[in-house]
């Protein structure tokens, strides 16, 4: 029989607030993230928007002297992974650190500090580039950081696969407990891309939305906005959790993923993979369309990912039809910190019984229609979500969270 794992604690940097009462407040509110781009001068691209994270302060979380050395994917994951400990009621100790593990998903690497380097190598030589440099452009830095900052010495790792990072991350991080490896694991997903060169090489995939706006759905959507930030959450053994008194926010019931055929010229996913994630992950949970209340979808505002997800979601949940939203409306694609973000709006759901809202949805699109699109939040009893995490080039994934008992 495999251990129950809870949520116990959820840390939030998002384009909509920090911290997991921010963040909710946004979601209830039906809140845009998305706004000028101001990290650097855009003005010359077709794209001057982004999700940022506004009104961060590294030094709330970190020493500033170490902050100078750490990239913003770094800080955010740093932080998230503080709020994540102090939302559980958390301490880590020497005695518990070596059963504390951690999972970060993230798409790609320190980003903002690498290119910064570089313009400092054309401009003054290799001799000027910081010796950080090499820590910022490994994916595993944000892990790294994380354990120095908190101690933590159990079981951890690193998982990049595109927007499906922080799922996977979240799947490992259940399985490491269910197998006794660790008690405890922080896991979710962290992403900081807002850099010229990202930003450019997405344009030129035709990726970027050329508006000021995130269309999930929506018959005007031309592509995503590119955003940032880290969602994280606590999961924790029940037994563990019951025996210091934690407050469950939900159960982690199921995962699923695949991997399968993709387009190596294009940004697009698979229906029959992201199908097969969805079955995996249901039969995981052992639920059936019927039992899900809430479907946190992957849509980012993408012309053919979007009309393939509509599709999928007809077929798959059919007549069960429950409420779907999108809440990259809101903080836009952040990529391997997606799935991190959606799960902490996924628990917000349980917690609070409200459904969050799909924004900017204004002109349905027949050939990609939701019937059950949330567009207003509203009330209602969440006992069950499932959520979409569909990654680039092949790797798609879902979780089922649950209220727990």
């Amino acid at each position: 029989m495999r251990r129950r794992v809870l949520v116990t604690g959820v840390g939030v940097v998002s384009p909509i607030g920090i911290g997991r009462e921010a963040f909710g407040a946004a979601l209830r509110e039906g809140r845009s993230g998305i706004g000028p781009l101001t990290r650097f001068d855009a003005r010359d691209g077709p794209c001057r928007v982004a999700a940022e994270v506004r009104g961060f302060d590294a030094a709330a979380f970190i020493d500033p002297r170490e902050a100078r050395r750490m990239d913003p994917v770094d800080h955010y994951a740093v932080a998230a992974a503080r709020l994540a400990l102090a939302d559980a009621g958390l301490v880590v100790t020497d005695a518990n650190r070596g059963r504390i593990g951690l999972v970060l998903g993230t798409a790609l690497y320190g980003v903002q500090f690498g290119e910064a380097q570089h313009a400092v190598f054309r401009a003054a030589g290799l001799r000027r580039v910081s010796p950080y440099t090499a820590i910022a452009i490994f994916p595993f830095s944000p892990i790294g950081f994380v354990s120095i900052a908190l101690g933590i010495t159990g079981w951890s790792n690193v998982i990049t696969s595109c927007a499906a990072s922080g799922a996977d991350a979240i799947a490992h991080a259940r399985d490491a407990i269910e197998a006794g490896t660790a008690d405890v694991m922080i896991a979710g997903g962290v992403e900081a891309p807002l850099s010229p060169t990202i930003l450019r090489g997405l344009d030129a995939a035709a990726a970027l939305s050329r508006g000021a706006h995130s269309r999930p759905y929506d018959r005007g959507r031309d592509g995503f906005v590119l955003g940032e930030g880290a969602g994280l959450v606590v999961l924790e053994a029940e037994d563990h959790a019951r025996a210091r008194g934690a407050r469950a926010d939900a159960e982690l019931l199921g995962c699923g993923t695949a991997n399968g055929p993709y387009d190596s010229g294009g940004l697009g996913i698979d229906y029959d993979t992201a199908a097969e994630a969805v079955a995996a992950a249901l039969e995981d949970a052992r639920c059936r369309p019927g039992d899900v209340d809430l479907v946190s979808a992957n849509a980012a505002s993408e012309v053919e990912n979007d009309r393939l997800e509509a599709a999928l979601i007809g077929e798959r949940y059919g007549g069960a039809c429950p409420p779907v939203t999108s809440i990259r409306s809101m903080v836009g694609q952040t990529l391997g910190a997606s799935a991190g973000l959606q799960a902490a709006a996924s628990l917000f759901a349980i917690r609070e019984g409200f459904l969050p809202p799909t924004i900017n949805y204004e002109t349905p699109d027949p050939g990609c229609l939701v019937r059950s699109l949330v567009t207003q939040g509203r009330a209602a009893p969440v006992r069950r979500v499932v959520q979409h995490s569909f990654g680039y080039l092949g790797t798609q994934s879902v979780l089922v969270f649950g209220a727990a008992a």
